[in-house]
């Protein structure tokens, strides 16, 4: 695991966070859910485009009211490995774990009325299209297991898009999953990313309960800023040091 001084965590979800004035992301988030992530990350970072992709209706209408911005797209749809009209959707107690798993999303039990739903299915390549995307800059995913068919089934060139993804893989709940979570976590590494994680005990447990992938250019600009930063204010202190002396 790599140890880098300059991630940010933001609702389990890791980042490298570039320190600039002038940078503006390019932010999908995938399992938006509440909006809890995209609010806190907009806080703090300048966004350019922001896509929000949620499956469950009722909380995709929650972030049409939320984010009224020109720069932010909500749209309701699930992830999946291929775009579809209609696909069963299993709505959980915990509007969190609701998933087009029905065996994922009834570990905190299924709602008790209306607990299976008809969504769209989308794809990256779609969101991308549809929303004139030529590079992401943080891809965050957190899709109660169907992370498995969209990383599976992304192409190296896909992946050229992208600088950062974060994954909540939810091998957690279902052990049996691990080995699908490893051979996602080795694709990644061989198209070139650089690999963190941090684990989890919760229920089953797992290593790589949080899951960031980025690109060596992203290390390297990420350790410069901060460097950079680092130096900056050395050469305060220096100057104010000076300006005392000056005054003595």
């Amino acid at each position: 695991m790599i140890d880098f001084k300059y991630f940010e965590n933001i609702y389990d979800h890791l980042f490298v966070n570039i320190k600039s004035k002038n940078k503006k992301y390019v932010f999908v988030d995938m399992g938006a859910s509440k909006g809890l992530f995209a609010k806190e990350f907009m806080t703090r970072h300048s966004v350019s485009k922001a896509v929000l992709i949620e499956p469950d209706p009722s909380l995709a209408q929650g972030l049409v009211s939320d984010f009224a911005d020109k720069n932010i797209y909500i749209l309701n749809a699930a992830i999946g490995p291929r775009a579809a009209e209609s696909v069963p959707f299993y709505l959980s107690k915990n509007p969190e774990s609701s998933s087009l798993s029905k065996e994922l999303a009834q570990v905190h039990g299924l709602m008790d009325d209306g607990n299976q739903i008809n969504v769209k299915t989308t794809t990256l390549k779609e969101v991308c299209s549809l929303f004139d995307l030529t590079k992401i800059d943080l891809l965050k995913v957190d899709i109660e297991g169907a992370e498995y068919d969209l990383l599976e089934n992304l192409s190296r060139k896909d992946f050229r898009k992208i600088d950062q993804i974060s994954v909540e893989f939810h091998d957690f709940i279902d052990p049996g999953l691990r080995k699908r979570t490893e051979n996602c976590i080795k694709k990644l590494q061989r198209y070139g990313y650089l690999f963190t994680h941090a684990g989890t005990s919760y229920m089953q447990g797992s290593p790589y309960y949080n899951c960031l992938f980025f690109k060596k250019r992203i290390a390297v600009l990420g350790l410069t800023l901060v460097l950079w930063t680092g130096i900056r204010k050395i050469v305060a202190k220096i100057r104010n040091a000076f300006t005392l002396l000056g005054k003595t």
